[in-house]
Formats: C-alpha cells, sequence, structure tokens
C-alpha cells in the first residue's frame, strides 16, 4: 500500500502524511474479521513470500484480488444452483442475493451491491477505502476505527518540514 520501495527509502519527509487507499488483507485487523478468513490471509502470505522471496511489502493488489476470488466463490454456487448457470445474468442475480456483514471478506468490509434503478446500482454500498498515515517509513490504517492501527497524527509535528511555522 502507499510507497513502492525501490533502492531508495522515502524518508522523514513523509512523515504523518495520510493517503486514502483500498486497505492490503495484511493490515486488516484480525478481530474484526470472520475467524475463518485468517488462516486463508495468512496462506495467501505465505504464497506470495514463497514466489517473491526477496518481498519487502505484499502487493495489496495481490490481497484484493484473493478477497475478490473468495467473494466470488460465495457467489458462483448460488448462481449455478439458484439462477442455473455461470452467464452473466446468473452471476448478476446471485450477486444481487449476496448480503454478507462486515468482517465477512478479508479486506474487511461486507458485500451487499445496490439494485438495479438505485443511484449507484451495482456497487457494493459496504466496501470503502481506508485512511493511512505514514510514520517513520510505515503504513498504518488510522480510519475506520474496526481497522485502526493506532491513534492518527492530526497536526503536524513542529519538527516537520510541513508544519505550519
Amino acid at each position: 500500500m502507499g510507497f513502492t520501495r525501490s533502492s531508495r527509502t522515502v524518508g522523514s519527509d513523509a512523515n504523518y502524511f495520510y493517503n486514502v487507499d483500498p486497505i492490503s488483507i495484511w493490515q486488516t485487523n484480525p478481530k474484526s474479521l470472520k475467524p475463518e478468513l485468517l488462516p486463508i490471509i495468512k496462506e495467501v502470505g505465505d504464497a506470495y513470500v514463497k514466489a517473491k522471496p526477496d518481498t519487502v511489502i505484499k502487493s495489496a493488489h495481490v490481497g484484493m484480488a484473493a478477497s475478490n476470488t473468495y467473494a466470488f466463490l460465495d457467489i458462483l454456487p448460488r448462481a449455478i444452483k439458484k439462477y442455473g448457470g455461470a452467464t452473466s445474468d446468473d452471476l448478476r442475480q446471485a450477486a444481487l442475493d449476496t448480503d454478507l456483514p462486515d468482517g465477512s471478506t478479508m479486506l474487511g468490509f461486507g458485500i451487499k451491491f445496490e439494485p438495479p434503478g438505485a443511484a449507484m446500482a451495482g456497487q457494493n454500498e459496504r466496501a470503502y477505502p481506508v485512511v493511512v498515515q505514514y510514520i517513520d517509513d510505515q503504513s498504518y490504517v488510522v480510519w475506520p476505527k474496526a481497522q485502526q492501527q493506532r491513534e492518527p497524527v492530526l497536526k503536524l509535528p513542529a519538527g516537520s518540514p510541513y508544519a505550519m511555522k
């Protein structure tokens, strides 16, 4: 999430900066998730490191793909059993039936798609980004509270080159 590391470090000038992004499955608060998701997240992380042993920061996009695949594997059987197949219409109908509370995905949120005719038809009304804050070359989730890793620093410290002087 956030900065891509290379041979250089981000440095302290980025301290206390915020970013809004999708959460990484490796930054979700385990207490906010369904317990059966935790070994899956570990397995995905282990496979990632095995495939890319030089990894410093696991790709948030790999985690998003794992979480979305997990959700799809909830929808696909319903499409086949209830709607008769795996056509785009069958999958859409099965997806619209999905009603999972927060903590049901590896990304921490739930799933409930806005119905046809709604202003945001087809969008997951339970999906949300997180706010991360960078401190000492690390990103920390500071919002929402369910995913929070630390309290946000809301005013840049006086030592920051970007603080109001």
